[in-house]
């Protein structure tokens, strides 16, 4: 373990790690511009590995969830983030963990299953 600390292969670890964790994010925002939305306002993170998303008012962040986890997707409902209910209109998509890809084809087959969402959600990918 001093020998890898020592000669570079953990820094070499975190560059790689890093370098993948960059390309995750970039493949998620590519997917959520290419499947929600436009109306949409999507956030990079300063830090970190969540995109922040700001639907239309009248969308309930939490039927979108309930809706998503049916598909593999994994995003968080905005009111989870505040101490109050607000940010209902929020999403928060986790980019940052290794093996979560291919996420395009995730969001492509939620979006073409669209006919069997609620009719609140069937908007979102129309």
């Amino acid at each position: 373990m001093q020998c890898y600390l020592t000669k570079g292969g953990y820094d070499k670890h975190l560059r790689q790690l890093r370098h993948q964790l960059m390309l995750q994010q970039l493949q998620y925002s590519q997917a959520i511009s290419a499947y929600f939305p436009t109306d949409i306002r999507m956030t990079p993170p300063q830090g970190g590995y969540f995109l922040w998303i700001q639907l239309p008012e009248k969308v309930d962040s939490l039927m979108l969830f309930q809706s998503a986890i049916q598909h593999n997707i994994s995003l968080a409902p905005g009111h989870m983030f505040a101490s109050k209910q607000q940010f209902s209109n929020y999403i928060a998509s986790m980019s940052g963990m290794c093996g979560m890809l291919p996420v395009h084809r995730h969001y492509r087959h939620w979006a073409d299953s669209s006919h069997s969402l609620r009719p609140e959600l069937i908007w979102f990918f129309n």
